[in-house]
């Protein structure tokens, strides 16, 4: 249980392949994501009128959105996040 205030960071790795022997680290993992956010969701800033909304559900609908079209059923908030 966290007390009031506390955070935990939860990495979920769902594979139809053998899991590594080592789970990633959270931090690295999302700097990575954090990263590669930052290099593929375009700035929106002249496209509409809530450009840092926009920014956060492109980036939340390409990260699950597969090339093949398929589509995971989840979402995400992380405040401050690179998509903001």
């Amino acid at each position: 249980m966290l007390a009031p205030g506390e955070s935990h960071v939860l990495v979920l790795e769902c594979s139809d392949a053998p899991l590594p022997h080592h789970p990633p680290r959270a931090e690295p993992a999302w700097a990575a994501t954090e990263q590669t956010w930052r290099r593929s969701v375009p700035s929106l800033e002249h496209n509409t009128i809530a450009p840092r909304d926009a920014r956060r559900a492109y980036a939340l609908l390409r990260g699950l959105t597969t090339s093949g079209g398929g589509m995971v059923a989840a979402g995400l908030h992380h405040a401050g996040s690179a998509a903001s």
